[in-house]
């Protein structure tokens, strides 16, 4: 098993008990932005890794207006309307 099906597994399965395990994937100057929410996000992630096949960059990719605005239910009127109007516009 290579390196990155060994860390797509470990972090499909995160948990509490394997947050420890982090350090065998994350190199310790990695660059990483954390919230403090617990949130199921849709999208992808952009891994670079170092020549000990660490991560050194973490960056994830995903649509906020479905993922996050949506669930917002005064903000999913007003994204309604607003992409009602520009798909409009475009025709």
């Amino acid at each position: 098993m290579n390196r990155l099906t060994e860390f797509k597994e470990w972090f499909v399965n995160l948990n509490e008990s394997t947050l420890d395990d982090i350090v065998s994937y994350y190199d310790e100057n990695v660059f990483f932005s954390y919230k403090e929410k617990l949130l199921k996000i849709h999208g992808s992630s952009h891994l670079k890794l170092n020549y000990e096949e660490k991560i050194v960059y973490h960056r994830d990719y995903w649509d906020v207006g479905e993922e996050l605005l949506l669930k917002i239910p005064l903000i999913k009127s007003l994204y309604g309307f607003f992409q009602n109007k520009l798909s409009l516009s475009f025709n």
